[in-house]
């Protein structure tokens, strides 16, 4: 397995850094920065992540999990669920000891609470210890206060997994799946399913993936007319995720910046690296990504207020979000390291 190592891990960073863009930007950066906050990085971030993760799951589930969803289910358990436990409790001790100061009139007061959340209930603790698999949350409808912020893409990213999980259990084969998919995606949009937006939304990135991985195998005319297909209807959804953005300047600059991004996936998908140092380098970039998405809601809240907007501070969110992010994956990644490659059968990396 070792030849087939792509390079996506600088690629996933990347994307993560791209919503880390879109929470920092109005935050912290000088108001003079509006060309580059007009772009909506963040969904940049997320809709190529699902791209991503398209690609690397039905390689993971053609060749490590084939015939075996119940091993895959478990990988991706230890992969999503730990990060997020740590970032869910980092986030209510955080958020608790900056109210604390703010209440000792040791940190100064911020002008739009409830920024930082009080200890949470049983209840709410309970429903944040399930907010992954809570199908309510990416449209808005959970009705209690989230800890880790921006966990919608999470929920949508396990309803895939849960997707691809059948797919293996039933031998489906991707083209079939992909066709069955998008099949669900039309007849979700023509009876104009509401509470699912996010999710079937969603639908054609992951697609997208998928058959970007079928064309590294064999690439002939049904597997490009598909990708075209796919790619098409995945552009016309781009609107409905920049629907925070009401100028039309914007949404066109975020889909030329996807599209570039898109193209630059393209590439690395058909690129195989054997360099052991490089595959390192790339993997630890790659593996600090998702702690990255997780927590850097808390080092805004945190620092939001204490410095002023400027190009010196964004940097310094920058650096702080990334040196977060990296303790808090060595502090999950060795013990769920070795569990999930057993549970794979095979020692990644």
């Amino acid at each position: 397995m070792a030849d087939k190592y792509k390079l996506f891990g600088t690629y996933r960073a990347i994307l993560a850094l791209f919503v880390v863009f879109e929470h920092f930007l109005p935050a912290f950066a000088p108001k003079d920065w509006e060309f580059i906050n007009s772009v909506i990085w963040g969904r940049i971030g997320v809709l190529l992540f699902f791209v991503v993760s398209g690609f690397v799951i039905a390689d993971a589930c053609d060749s490590f999990y084939k015939n075996r969803p119940l091993a895959f289910l478990k990988n991706r358990f230890w992969r999503i669920y730990p990060p997020y436990i740590l970032a869910l409790f980092l986030s209510i001790i955080i958020q608790y000891l900056l109210s604390y100061l703010q209440a000792k009139a040791i940190l100064p007061a911020q002008p739009e609470p409830p920024y930082y959340a009080r200890i949470p209930e049983k209840l709410v603790l309970l429903k944040n210890l399930v907010a992954p698999f809570d199908t309510d949350i990416p449209n808005g409808l959970e009705h209690y206060t989230i800890y880790v912020r921006y966990i919608w893409a999470v929920v949508v990213e396990i309803q895939f997994y849960l997707f691809m999980a059948a797919v293996v259990l039933l031998r489906i084969p991707l083209l079939m799946a992909v066709i069955a998919a998008l099949s669900i995606y039309f007849y979700s949009m023509y009876y104009n399913l509401p509470s699912q937006l996010v999710v079937v939304n969603s639908i054609p990135y992951f697609l997208l993936g998928i058959l970007m991985y079928v064309l590294t195998l064999r690439k002939n005319k049904t597997n490009i007319w598909l990708v075209l297909l796919t790619a098409f209807v995945a552009y016309l959804t781009i609107n409905n995720f920049c629907m925070g953005s009401n100028k039309k300047f914007d949404v066109v600059l975020t889909t030329v910046i996807f599209s570039a991004m898109l193209v630059v996936l393209y590439i690395l998908s058909h690129i195989n690296s054997n360099n052991l140092l490089i595959k390192k380098i790339d993997s630890l970039l790659g593996n600090i990504s998702y702690p990255l998405y997780l927590n850097h809601y808390i080092v805004e809240i945190a620092i939001v207020g204490l410095l002023p907007r400027s190009s010196t501070t964004f940097i310094c969110g920058i650096v702080i979000v990334l040196a977060f992010s990296y303790a808090a994956y060595i502090s999950v990644e060795p013990f769920t390291k070795r569990i999930r490659n057993k549970v794979r059968g095979y020692a990644l990396n």
